[in-house]
């Protein structure tokens, strides 16, 4: 058995940051505070560089963690850290032929079989009851300057978000382009139809309310007291939680989204006997990226290749630092738990004006131009699902 040591020198050749280290007292006492909620003294406190002994430092940990990365990479070891419990969802309605998710959304979506129907929960069990029929339609376009309401909210104001409200209309009629249309839709009215308003989304989640160029909302009638409920897949229920976005979250009911009792939704008729897997909260709803013969939605881990998960395999990375077992997928880690060869200390700051590009010690803090702090650009990951935005194909 051998030992040794490697002594490294960092440049730092971008503004490089690590914030500091606070007591538990210390957090206790901004705990549940916005950075902006807290006084000068505290904001630079809590913003300042980690030191030991008033020496700038990288603590070790940071370095053990970036560098098993990098081992990982040169060594193409395994990726363990890929979560399975998030799933893939998209939408293509208006893409162009040649977008490589045309022709599957086509496959999997066809929005003229689309239905309408309210939510119904029975103990764990979600179901779908189908929407009274209406000339032939579980639902129905409306415009919004047709629209009489007090409580709807435009699409084009910036305090925009989703709603249900119970309307009435008297008639329908088609449209030159085969869209059924409900005629005097009016809030709490005295129609001949009773239903509920349902708006969704006008793009408020990425700044661009006022810009929308949506002009309508659908109307779904009342339920259909003669129509058993139709189930929904519990795995269908469990990816479309996963798939939430924010603003969905705040749009609707908390991590549940839509999902309440009573809630009109809408969805594609699964075959005969078939639990439903495609439902949503608007006609053109996303559905789940599939991989062929699945029934469920992909997770990032779906697209490891299975000779990078296996966990019965020790890799380089693993063996040089270590591991807990831990299952992958539905593979089961029976592997005993395995203590690092590798130990990596603080990186302090050198008093030698030779490696800081020639400035004195006292001198290499980033110049915050007259600001009392700086707040770096976080860089946002790209949607998987919008990999055509950012891919050269």
């Amino acid at each position: 058995r051998h030992t040794g040591q490697i002594t490294a020198t960092l440049r730092a050749v971008s503004p490089l940051y690590t914030r500091t280290g606070l007591s538990p007292e210390e957090f206790a006492a901004i705990s549940g505070k916005s950075f902006s909620d807290l006084s000068v003294a505290d904001k630079r406190r809590y913003a300042e560089f980690f030191q030991i002994n008033d020496v700038p430092t990288i603590p070790g940990s940071s370095l053990r963690g970036m560098l098993r990365t990098l081992v990982e990479i040169v060594t193409q070891s395994k990726l363990t850290r890929v979560t399975d419990s998030e799933r893939y969802f998209y939408r293509a309605v208006a893409a162009k032929s040649d977008d490589p998710l045309a022709a599957p959304y086509k496959r999997a979506f066809n929005h003229r079989n689309v239905r309408a129907g309210y939510l119904v929960q029975r103990g764990l069990q979600w179901f779908i009851q189908p929407a009274q029929e209406v000339d032939g339609a579980t639902f129905l376009w409306a415009r919004e300057h047709h629209i009489v309401s007090s409580s709807l909210i435009k699409l084009t104001k910036d305090h925009y978000r989703p709603q249900c409200i119970d309307v009435t209309f008297q008639s329908t009629h088609l449209n030159n382009t085969g869209k059924r249309f409900a005629r005097d839709v009016v809030e709490s009215g005295s129609g001949r139809y009773v239903g509920m308003l349902v708006t969704s989304g006008n793009m408020a989640e990425t700044g661009q309310a006022q810009s929308s160029r949506r002009k309508n909302h659908c109307v779904v009638p009342a339920p259909d007291s003669l129509k058993d409920a139709i189930p929904i897949a519990k795995t269908a229920i469990q990816d479309y939680r996963s798939s939430l976005t924010d603003f969905q979250k705040e749009s609707f009911f908390g991590d549940n989204g839509m999902l309440r009792d009573g809630q009109p939704v809408f969805y594609l008729p699964a075959t005969s006997g078939q639990p439903i897997v495609f439902f949503g909260h608007s006609p053109y709803f996303r559905v789940p990226y599939r991989f062929k013969d699945d029934r469920r939605a992909a997770s990032p881990l779906d697209f490891v290749p299975p000779e990078l998960r296996d966990p019965t395999i020790t890799d380089i990375a693993e063996a040089m630092f270590g591991y807990v077992p831990k299952n992958i997928g539905d593979k089961e880690d029976k592997r005993q738990a395995y203590a690092g060869r590798v130990f990596v200390d603080d990186a302090a700051l050198v008093d030698d004006a030779a490696l800081v590009e020639g400035q004195p010690v006292t001198d290499v803090w980033l110049d915050l131009q007259g600001q009392d702090y700086l707040v770096p650009q976080i860089l946002g990951s790209p949607k998987p699902t919008t990999f055509q935005h950012y891919l050269v194909q």
